[in-house]
């Protein structure tokens, strides 16, 4: 199995290996703090790349980690996990020993109970002792609220200063935060990527053979295709997270059989996972679901069928294409996926159910980017959270990405409105270069009700733009027989046709508050069942509060307007207005996640 993104971890390994190999004495490795682990064995193979030069007779390895904790979520042993998986029984860790002949690698020595001070004055006095012929690897763990402290800048500097002559080599692990400006000259940044999908379907074939009497054929052609969607559902989450999710889902799937047939074994289960992928399949996206809300600044949404969504006939129509840019026939004539839908309207138009429709109607899971958690207190910790948080995204793909009422978020930048220092200006900065650059099958879709305070080069970035606006006559009967229908209920046409006269000017959240209340009337009066008495009740409902477009004309109509400047969404030929996106077993051949 192989995927776009499956030589990731090869090229940071690579990279790190020629950081150290040149001679870089400050090497940052910016990780998340749930892939530490991962983060340090795969930077142990760098390290044991370099220990192959024929020029390096001696090694010493030192690791320092504040205590008594590493880092917040993180065990205390991390640090002498770094240290012995490098230096650990006199040998590199996976590296043939035959390799190693001539060369002598000291007993590891994990510093942490020493000041970080203390560790490096060890350090610089363990470089002075040893020969010329030596090597000093220091692994270092900084916590997140103390890179910028200036004591720690300049006991860096001072390593830094030691580590030119050649014989340090200082790789220290960081979370998300900036590199201080005194430091970057001297230093180099590698972000740890997470997980692909390949070793995503690794892991997850490794934690069903660990619960199978009998290990399954992975590599027949259902087994693959199975791990492929799988993998595909848990991508972006670490290792460990892969493992507990595939554990609970493989669980659940088998309590849920259960059900039907009580004397069914989890070896049964297991044998038929590729025939009966769907409890797996839901346990998986249950599973990932909590996961991914421990991210402060991402959500789970759930996606919408495109039945569900009332109107937008353009954006329905537009989303057959949208769906193909991301098959394999689009990558092979070098077209990337569509990058971004931008929405703008009034509130309650239906802009963010269009977002979970889109998501629906593509089978992408879709994540939704919580603009006002990003936001902290220190300096450079909201750039960071922006990272992880696209890093995250990058990493689940395909999915789509919800960055809701952008212009409340990151408004105010265009005429020098904003009050955080910048904060905000270098946010959007980082998410427009990520839209510029990143590669990977995200599609971001970008709500806002105005679009005054956002710099033009956002709209730039994207590439479908509509105009949303307060639902016509046919698209308020389509909403009304919507909302009766997610509620077991139903109304004739005509009924339909006057509710919607009685509804103009009224938003598709007013319509379906509307549609509530009037159920809930009928009800309390013992006459649901009657079609008159249902549309009496709604109507009713309709006539007691009086729609914004009301209470406040020049507001919506100054909404509207700007909304009118794009493709309107339910401004189609009406023969096209009935077209919606292939379903995803229907859309074109899909780019190859894995193979």
């Amino acid at each position: 199995m192989s995927n776009n993104s499956s030589n990731s971890r090869k090229k940071f390994i690579a990279r790190v290996t020629d950081c150290l190999s040149s001679g870089t004495g400050l090497i940052f490795v910016r990780i998340s703090s749930s892939s530490l682990l991962e983060a340090v064995d795969d930077t142990a193979w760098a390290v044991a790349e370099l220990l192959k030069s024929p020029r390096i007779r001696t090694v010493r390895v030192l690791a320092w980690a504040p205590a008594p904790r590493l880092l917040e979520g993180l065990p205390d042993y991390a640090s002498v996990a770094a240290a012995l998986r490098i230096g650990g029984s006199g040998k590199v860790s996976s590296l043939d020993p035959k390799k190693l002949q001539g060369l002598e690698v000291l007993q590891p020595k994990v510093l942490d109970q020493s000041s970080l001070s203390d560790a490096i004055e060890q350090v610089i006095n363990l470089t002075a002792q040893l020969g010329d012929e030596a090597l000093v690897i220091f692994f270092v763990f900084i916590p997140g609220n103390q890179l910028g402290h200036p004591a720690t800048v300049d006991l860096l500097l001072s390593l830094a200063r030691r580590a030119e002559i050649g014989r340090v080599r200082v790789i220290l692990f960081i979370t998300n935060e900036e590199i201080p400006e005194v430091l970057r000259p001297i230093s180099v940044v590698e972000d740890h990527p997470r997980p692909d999908l390949e070793r995503i379907a690794q892991e997850m074939s490794g934690v069903i053979a660990a619960n199978a009497e009998e290990i399954p054929d992975f590599s027949s052609p259902k087994w693959e295709e199975l791990l492929r969607s799988a993998a595909r559902v848990l991508g972006g989450l670490t290792i460990p997270e892969v493992r507990q999710a595939t554990a609970e889902a493989l669980l659940g799937a088998w309590r849920e059989r259960r059900r039907e047939n009580p004397g069914l074994s989890l070896e049964e289960v297991i044998q038929d996972l590729p025939a009966a992928p769907g409890a797996f399949l839901r346990g998986l996206l249950e599973a990932k679901a909590r996961l991914v809300r421990r991210h402060p600044a991402l959500e789970w949404a759930w996606p919408e069928p495109p039945e569900n969504l009332g109107g937008f006939a353009r954006l329905k129509r537009d989303l057959r294409a949208i769906a193909v840019s991301f098959s394999e026939e689009a990558e092979e004539l070098g077209i990337r996926p569509a990058r971004g839908i931008f929405l703008v309207g009034p509130p309650g138009t239906g802009k963010s159910l269009a977002a979970r429709v889109i998501a629906g109607a593509l089978g992408f899971p879709m994540f939704r980017l919580d603009i006002g958690a990003l936001f902290g207190p220190l300096l450079g910790q909201t750039e960071g959270a922006v990272r992880d948080a696209l890093a995250a995204v990058s990493a689940a793909a395909p999915c789509v990405l919800l960055i809701d009422e952008v212009d409340k978020g990151l408004g105010g930048i265009v005429g020098g409105l904003e009050r955080d220092g910048g904060t905000a200006h270098r946010v959007l900065g980082t998410i427009l270069t990520w839209l510029q650059e990143n590669r990977s099958p995200v599609l971001v879709v970008m709500t806002a009700n105005r679009i005054s305070g956002l710099p033009p080069e956002l709209l730039d970035r994207m590439p479908y733009v509509y105009g949303v606006g307060l639902p016509g006559p046919a698209e308020r009967r389509g909403i009304l027989a919507i909302h009766l229908r997610r509620r077991r209920q139903a109304l004739p046409e005509e009924a339909l046709a006057r509710l919607a006269a009685e509804a103009d000017g009224r938003s598709g959240r007013s319509i379906e508050a509307a549609v509530e209340q009037g159920i809930l009337r009928a009800l309390s009066a013992g006459r649901l069942g009657d079609p008159e008495a249902l549309e009496a009740a709604i109507r009713e409902a309709l006539r007691a509060t009086r729609p914004v477009s009301e209470t406040m004309p020049e507001a919506v109509a100054e909404l509207e307007q700007v909304a009118r400047r794009f493709p309107f969404v339910n401004e189609v030929e009406a023969e096209e207005a009935t077209a919606e996106a292939p379903a995803p077993a229907q859309a074109a051949r899909r780019r190859r996640i894995l193979t």
